[in-house]
């Protein structure tokens, strides 16, 4: 056809092909709607996970992580909604401590090989069982804990061998918007999205953006405790033990 040209007319009769604006959605597995409702703590991956995967690194050493401001307003919902937060990642890096803060995320564990450990320690501290704990992660070392999480959750492009165990597989891409995704949904299957909705659309609650200090957890608003103070029933706001074998040797360290 030469440019600017007429494209053919349909035959008589032919419906012009369809576009689909279907929104797409996760994949869940028939049981993960009931896994998730007594889910009480949810543990994150951090590489691939709650960031696209990628490790700038300069001269001394890792540089930046790009995070998402809608993920990081997902956990703060969760904060709102009563659920506790958990980091548990391979790496060990000042730039994860520092996005843990600004989101009180109260249990962060960093430079640890294995994460099954990591998540029974996790549980002896809170009082929380396996069946009350939700893992997200993307690639094979985190396996064994989502193995053993009350109900694990891949990213889109989680390692096939990640989504084959997975009860929730999500379709947002890690590091922007893959937590924010699987925060909703979870929300959702214990029927709290729909209040902390109108919440926002009466009052504007967090409806800035991270940089107007809208990404505050529910720590820090009244009627809840702030990070380091003891409640019942909740754990104060510290590292778990280092893992024996940390992964400090290791390359990928996810």
């Amino acid at each position: 056809m030469t440019p600017n040209a007429t494209p053919p007319a349909l035959p008589s009769g032919t419906a012009p092909p369809s576009v689909s604006t279907a929104v797409p959605t996760p994949t869940v597995s028939a049981d993960a709607a009931a896994r998730a409702r007594v889910i009480r703590l949810v543990a994150f991956d951090v590489d691939g996970t709650m960031t696209d995967g990628a490790i700038h690194i300069g001269p001394a050493g890792e540089v930046f992580k790009r995070f998402s401001v809608r993920d990081g307003l997902g956990i703060v919902l969760l904060h709102r909604a009563g659920l506790r937060t958990a980091i548990i990642t391979g790496r060990q890096s000042e730039i994860v401590a520092q996005r843990a803060r600004e989101l009180s995320i109260p249990h962060v564990v960093q430079g640890v090989k294995d994460k099954r450990t990591a998540m029974q320690q996790l549980c002896r501290q809170t009082g929380l069982a396996m069946t009350e704990i939700a893992f997200v992660g993307d690639d094979w070392p985190d396996l064994p804990a989502m193995a053993d999480a009350g109900l694990a959750a891949a990213v889109a492009n989680a390692a096939p061998e990640v989504r084959a165990i997975a009860h929730y597989i999500g379709t947002a891409a890690p590091g922007d918007g893959a937590v924010r995704e699987f925060c909703e949904w979870l929300l959702d299957a214990q029927g709290r999205r729909d209040a902390l909705l109108a919440g926002f659309r009466q009052h504007g609650e967090g409806s800035g953006h991270e940089g107007s200090g809208h990404e505050e957890s529910g720590h820090d608003r009244p009627g809840h405790d702030r990070p380091g103070r003891d409640r019942p029933g909740h754990a104060r706001p510290t590292s778990l033990p280092d893992d024996p074998h940390p992964a400090a040797d290791d390359a990928s360290g996810r």
